[in-house]
């Protein structure tokens, strides 16, 4: 082996020990939590796991070079471990494309390609820095047309291709201790990813890498680009990771590769409503947009994107008081953002708003009724007491997940929106909602949970950046999470990040934002 085997007896020990351990628990109580799972929604008292876990919470930042073969720069660099360790952090989670690592054309690894891996974990141990190694693109990805990883965990070519690299990497990197190395899966399944297929690619990972390296700390990516947890392997030792990047709007604002045409303002906290509404094509989707106790008003809907076709309809109390249809075409110059989409349809930004005067009500609804999806940019309301503008947070409504109403406060309170219990607008509450609620049956059962990524495009505001990035933390602290941010060097990042309103300060030939360091750093 290239490293030494200094401590390989204490080693050895504890993986006997932690062998014995693993075979005290029955295949029949496994069954049973993951049953208790399925039938309650909820996560079973955690079972005694050989999982390590480490002793210090880990903070620290992904390694891009080598995520996208051909993409990004392609090679790890020393100084960045080294600056690390510097700055005071002690974790990298360092992205690695399966086809630096695998023979031309195949997902057989080849061990004369594995000597920047070997470099990279010398240096992580020499800076006191413990890596963590992720496919981030794994065998089976479509990574030439849509990154989907379906065909990952469903094909069973692509399975046994990830089975291998893992049991090859469990095998060369056997004698290196678990402080300074660990192992996730593959990078954010994509949403196509069949939630029972990727609990058994897991088992079948975590087995080939546990048969080698009892004791390694294994980590999955959640469902869904890792926002969701996979509940069906928490009895494994196998600890998961949350991605947090929500809203889009404040994390990839104005970011190239998002695929917006239209850019809502950065408000953080954001309104609790979400945009887009979505019609009879989107099946479990299909929700309005709630406002309680509205005054007798004008309303002034100013839309978005309309995708294909969008029947919008505005009733009061269950009674329909305007109806709009949008049906975007080729060359229509009611449009502009016009995109092509299958079957001969279009997507495109009407330019005329919506305007119609709406009764009090106890209940005001603004929702699709045939069609596809549509965004609704803002929302004002009018009336000779004054004017209370919304504009819905853009992201899309889960299925079968109720939308959150929001009550009218008036339009001479100091916030003229509210929840539903009248509560104003929070981080902590937003955050619960969008990001951590689905996790926290985990949390509960002392399950381990990190944050692999989070971090904020360079474009959006630095103030709003920060304070983004400050309330995620406290969540993170408060929850004993570790996390890494997305990335180090660069548009996300801590040093050479490009933002034009940020104040940088010169650290080893690096523009150091040192604003955002010591917010980092407190958390």
């Amino acid at each position: 082996m290239l490293y030494s085997s200094a401590g390989f007896d204490i080693l050895s020990a504890m993986r006997q020990k932690t062998a014995m351990r693993r075979k005290t628990v029955s295949a029949l109580l496994r069954r049973a939590l993951v049953a208790g799972l399925l039938f309650t929604g909820g996560v079973a008292e955690a079972a005694e796991t050989p999982m390590w876990r480490p002793a210090e919470r880990w903070r620290g930042f992904n390694l891009d070079a080598k995520a996208i073969k051909d993409r990004f720069e392609g090679r790890w660099r020393e100084d960045d471990l080294e600056m690390m360790h510097a700055l005071g952090f002690n974790f990298a989670r360092a992205m690695v494309d399966y086809r630096y690592l695998c023979a031309p054309g195949t997902d057989t690894p080849d061990p004369a390609l594995f000597a920047p891996v070997d470099e990279l974990l010398a240096w992580g141990r020499r800076h006191a820095i413990h890596v963590q190694l992720c496919l981030s693109i794994p065998p089976g990805t479509d990574y030439a047309i849509s990154r989907s990883k379906k065909r990952t965990v469903t094909d069973a070519a692509c399975v046994a291709g990830n089975v291998r690299c893992w049991d090859f990497m469990a095998r060369r990197y056997r004698d290196i201790p678990d402080e300074a190395l660990s192992f996730n899966l593959f990078n954010e399944p994509s949403s196509d990813c069949d939630a029972t297929a990727y609990a058994a690619f897991i088992r079948a990972c975590e087995q080939a890498i546990h048969a080698v390296s009892p004791t390694r700390l294994v980590i999955a990516d959640g469902l869904q680009t890792a926002r969701r947890p996979i509940l069906d392997v928490a009895a494994l030792p196998v600890g998961q990771s949350l991605h947090v990047y929500d809203p889009m709007e404040i994390s990839h604002y104005k970011a190239p590769w998002a695929n917006r045409e239209v850019w809502p303002m950065t408000i953080w906290p954001p309104c609790p409503m979400t945009s887009p509404i979505c019609g009879s094509r989107q099946k479990g989707m299909q929700q309005p947009l709630v406002f309680l106790d509205v005054p007798a008003c004008h309303l002034e809907i100013v839309p978005g994107l309309v995708n294909r076709l969008a029947e919008l309809v505005v009733s009061a109390d269950g009674r329909e008081v305007g109806r709009v249809r949008y049906q975007p075409t080729c060359g229509s110059s009611d449009y502009s953002n016009l995109v092509a989409r299958t079957n001969g349809e279009w997507a495109g930004v009407p330019h005329l708003p919506i305007g119609l005067d709406v009764p009090a009500s106890k209940r005001l609804e603004v929702g699709l009724d045939q069609g596809d999806w549509m965004e609704i940019v803002s929302l004002s309301f009018r009336a000779d007491a004054g004017e209370a503008r919304l504009e819905p947070n853009n992201q899309f409504p889960r299925p079968d997940t109720p939308r959150p109403a929001v009550r009218f406060a008036g339009f001479a309170a100091d916030v003229p929106f509210t929840y539903a219990d009248g509560a104003p607008f929070s981080a902590a509450r937003y955050l619960h909602a969008h990001v951590f609620a689905s996790w926290e049956p985990l949390f509960a059962a002392g399950a381990f949970v990190m944050v692999g990524e989070f971090g904020v495009y360079k474009e959006t505001p630095h103030d709003v950046t920060l304070a983004w990035l400050e309330d995620v933390l406290k969540e993170l602290k408060r929850r004993n999470v570790g996390w890494a941010l997305w990335n180090f060097r660069g548009p996300f990042g801590l040093l050479d990040s490009g933002r034009a309103d940020a104040v940088y300060e010169d650290f080893r030939g690096h523009k150091l934002d040192r604003r955002m360091l010591e917010l980092l750093k407190r958390y």
